[in-house]
C-alpha cells in the first residue's frame, strides 16, 4: 500500500493537501503536525467529512521527533510514497522567540532546516517512484536578490550566481544559509549581500523567510540530484501562490487574487501525483501549473501591503528599533 505523509498539516494549505489526497491519493495518508492536540482536532474534521487519515506527531525542528517519524512509518509499511514539505512559518509566537534574532532563527531552522532534516532523515525509506514536494514560495524566486535593498550589490550577485550554479553543493548551501544567520546576529548582514531592513508597510515579508525560500528552492535542485533517473524519484518545489492563511493574513496582495487553501492545494497535489517516469524533476511548479524556470525566470509576483491593524505589532516583533517604516 502506497503511503503519503505531509507536515504541517493541521491547517491552511497543509490540511487542504491532506483533504485533497484522501479523495484523491490511493493509500494511507499520514497528516503530521507539531502540536499533537491539532492535530489529532483535524484528523477529527476530516473524519467528520468522511475522508481518513492518520496523525503522527512532528516537529521538523528536532531530529529526535523526525526519528520517531521514520521509525513507525518503517515499522508499519516498510516505506513511502510521497513527502509533502509543507511546514513552515513567517513568524513565530512574540512571547515565545520575542527579538528578532530569535524569530530569524525560528524561521530558518523551521523553513530550510527543518525541511532538509525531514528528507534526509525519511530518504532512506523513499520507495521506488516517491514523489517529494517541497512548499516554497515567490518570495524566494531567485530574481529577487537582483532587487532587494543591501549595503554590498556585488556581493548579492554574487551570492545569485552561486545559489544558482550546476556545481552548487550541499556543503556549499549550508555555509551559504549559515552566513545569513551568523551575519544577521552580528548586524552586518547587508555588508554580505543580504537583505537589510524591517518589515514595512509595503515590505511586510520578514527578510528571513525570503532567505529560508531561497534555500528551499535551492535545496529541492540539489535533492534530485541524489537519485537515478531509474529510480523514478521527482522532488520539486511549488509555488501555491497568495493564501489566505495564518501565514499571509498581516498582508495582502493588491495585483492577484488571493486563492482559498483548497485552491493553494492544486498545484501541489499536481506534483504529489506525477505518473510514473515523469520528466518533470527538480523543477519549480507556479501556481498556475506552469514550470518556471528558477535560475532565470521572472513571473508575476505578489505585490505586498500590510494590513493597517497589525502594523504595529508587526513592526515591533521583526524591526530591532521596533519603528515603522513606509
Amino acid at each position: 500500500m502506497s503511503v503519503a505523509v505531509v507536515t504541517g498539516a493541521n491547517k491552511g494549505i497543509g490540511l487542504a493537501v491532506v483533504r485533497a489526497l484522501c479523495q484523491q491519493f490511493q493509500g494511507e495518508v499520514y497528516l503530521t503536525a507539531r502540536n499533537e492536540h491539532r492535530g489529532n482536532e483535524a484528523v477529527e474534521t476530516l473524519r467528520k467529512e468522511g475522508l481518513h487519515a492518520n496523525f503522527l506527531q512532528l516537529d521538523v525542528t528536532n531530529r529526535k521527533s523526525i526519528r520517531n517519524v521514520r521509525s513507525k512509518l518503517s515499522d508499519r509499511h516498510g516505506g513511502i510514497d510521497l513527502l509533502v514539505n509543507n511546514a513552515g512559518v513567517s513568524e513565530e509566537c512574540p512571547e515565545l522567540f520575542p527579538t528578532p534574532e530569535e524569530q530569524m532563527e525560528a524561521i530558518m531552522e523551521t523553513n530550510y532546516f527543518g525541511t532538509m532534516a525531514v528528507y534526509d532523515t525519511l530518504k532512506p525509506i523513499f520507495n521506488k517512484g516517491t514523489r517529494v514536494v517541497n512548499v516554497t514560495s515567490s518570495a524566494g524566486l531567485l530574481s529577487i536578490v537582483a532587487l532587494w535593498k543591501t549595503y554590498n550589490k556585488e556581493a548579492a550577485l554574487e551570492l545569485k550566481q552561486r545559489l544558482g550554479a550546476d556545481d552548487l553543493g550541499i556543503i556549499e548551501l549550508n555555509e551559504i544559509m549559515w552566513n545569513y544567520e551568523n551575519t544577521y546576529r552580528a548586524d552586518n548582514q547587508g555588508e554580505y549581500g543580504w537583505p537589510v531592513g524591517g518589515v514595512s508597510i509595503k515590505a511586510p515579508t520578514p527578510k528571513a523567510y525570503v532567505v529560508s525560500k531561497l534555500g528551499v528552492s535551492a535545496l529541492t535542485r540539489l535533492q534530485q540530484k541524489d537519485f537515478h533517473v531509474e529510480q523514478d524519484i521527482a522532488v520539486n518545489h511549488v509555488h501555491p501562490g497568495w493564501t489566505e492563511t495564518d501565514l499571509s493574513k498581516k498582508a495582502e496582495a493588491t495585483n492577484v487574487r488571493t486563492l482559498t487553501p483548497e485552491e493553494a492545494a492544486k498545484t501541489i497535489i499536481y506534483a504529489s501525483l506525477l505518473p510514473p517516469n515523469t520528466d518533470v524533476r527538480g523543477q519549480l511548479i507556479w501556481e498556475n501549473g506552469e514550470l518556471v524556470d528558477w535560475v532565470n525566470d521572472t513571473p508575476t509576483l505578489p505585490k505586498l501591503v500590510m494590513k493597517e491593524e497589525y502594523r504595529q505589532e508587526y513592526f515591533a516583533t521583526f524591526n530591532k528599533q521596533g519603528t515603522a517604516h513606509s
